[in-house]
């Protein structure tokens, strides 16, 4: 019987135990599946949005000891946000979201992502949105909230849980912030 060198065993099972999880590929189905978040009354105006550069492609590496150091998720913000920008629990909230430049006639909001983070089983996020109409600045904002901790989850299922414990708890923080940017756009209330 051949017999291999304990070292080699050990750096071979940690090699293929090593790995990048992408955390966005699955979020738009999590929305789905836990839709039906009530951000706000309907909005009556018509609202176009767009995400800055920076913000379009901001990733975060997030990796825990608590479920595999050597595994590392891979958490795409920017996708993250477009997605919930998308989904119908936010679209609901207004006569027409979408993404798009300004023009002269709709609402229109500029999103940066300052800072995303995933830290003590917490998404952190903050966001800053200017809101225009046409070409007159209506406000500008900082946005920044502490999603729910997912640490019981990720402690006890480690890796199986951990992505589905980042999406829960980036979900919270932007439902948070949300819920307090449609309370700010309540002030502009124009006729259709």
């Amino acid at each position: 019987m051949m017999r291999f060198p304990r070292k080699l065993v050990l750096a071979s099972l940690l090699l293929i135990s090593c790995s990048t999880i992408p955390v966005f590929d699955s979020y738009p189905n999590f929305l789905e599946e836990h839709s039906g978040t009530v951000y706000s009354d309907k909005l009556n105006f018509k609202m176009n949005w767009e995400m800055t550069k920076r913000s379009n492609k901001y990733l975060k590496e997030v990796s825990s000891g608590t479920a595999g150091v050597s595994k590392t998720w891979l958490m795409d913000f920017g996708k993250m946000m477009r997605a919930t920008l998308e989904s119908n629990d936010v679209k609901r909230n207004f006569v027409s979201l979408v993404e798009g430049a300004k023009n002269q006639n709709d609402v229109h909001a500029i999103i940066d992502v300052i800072d995303f983070g995933f830290a003590s089983h917490h998404s952190i996020i903050k966001l800053r949105i200017d809101v225009s109409r046409g070409d007159k600045p209506i406000f500008s904002n900082t946005y920044e909230e502490v999603g729910d901790s997912k640490g019981a989850d990720m402690f006890l299922y480690g890796p199986t849980k951990m992505g589905t414990g980042m999406q829960e708890s980036t979900k919270s923080a932007m439902d948070k912030i949300l819920k307090v940017f449609l309370r700010d756009l309540k002030v502009l209330s124009p006729p259709l």
